[in-house]
């Protein structure tokens, strides 16, 4: 029998390799960025709970905690080698995740315990305008040190915006003796808190035991939340 000859406008099939579902997707994702998302997510729901709910003490839970995973994302960062598009995008979310934890739910935390009045929005708004500041001007100088192939910084320059997360809380501890002095306080905190991340003065980071203190110290604030 003859072969029956293959004809030239037959299809030929080929088995394309699977693309992997991070590919079909906008956005780069490694275990890197798993930290960053968890955090950002902690915030939007500390913040529901202070606008929907106005439960500030729950908020105060979630902004300790997005202030602990805002620690330890840093350090799970250093363990991958990253491309300069994926660290460019975690640097980016890193930004977002920041402006939410420490500007919008402190912020929320302030709407919810009675800052919702006009007599406390220049408080608020110096406080927003300070760590959007702040927040722009470490992102520009570390996309230039990531340029020049620099080291990561050793100390902080001005106060970090994530104190808030370890001095919001211990201040909600007085918003019962003293409800109607409360918005007064957290207004004048934040004044303070905006002239610290505007500074130029040098605070170290947080090693290894700074990041137990910081845990030792939120375990406790939880706790006084929870009893007071």
């Amino acid at each position: 029998m003859k072969e029956e000859p293959i004809s030239r406008n037959r299809p030929i099939t080929e088995e394309k390799p699977e693309i992997p579902f991070t590919e079909r997707i906008l956005g780069f994702y490694n275990y890197t960025v798993i930290a960053t998302l968890v955090g950002l997510l902690i915030s939007l729901i500390g913040i529901g709970f202070a606008v929907f709910w106005r439960i500030p003490e729950v908020s105060a839970y979630m902004l300790l905690l997005a202030g602990g995973v805002h620690l330890v994302d840093g350090k799970i960062a250093k363990t991958r080698t990253l491309t300069p598009e994926e660290a460019s995008f975690g640097r980016k979310l890193d930004l977002i995740s920041d402006l939410t934890a420490f500007v919008f739910l402190p912020l929320a935390i302030g709407f919810s315990t009675g800052m919702e009045t006009a007599w406390f929005w220049p408080f608020m708004g110096i406080y927003a305008l300070a760590a959007v500041i702040r927040l722009s001007f470490l992102y520009v100088t570390d996309e230039e040190r990531k340029i020049s192939g620099s080291r990561h910084r050793k100390v902080h320059i001005g106060l970090p915006l994530s104190s808030i997360a370890l001095i919001l809380p211990v201040l909600l501890l007085l918003k019962k003796p003293w409800p109607l002095f409360f918005p007064w306080l957290l207004g004048l905190v934040m004044l303070v808190l905006s002239v610290g991340f505007l500074l130029r003065f040098k605070l170290p980071r947080f090693g290894i035991k700074g990041m137990m203190v910081f845990l030792a110290v939120g375990i406790v604030e939880l706790l006084l939340l929870a009893i007071l």
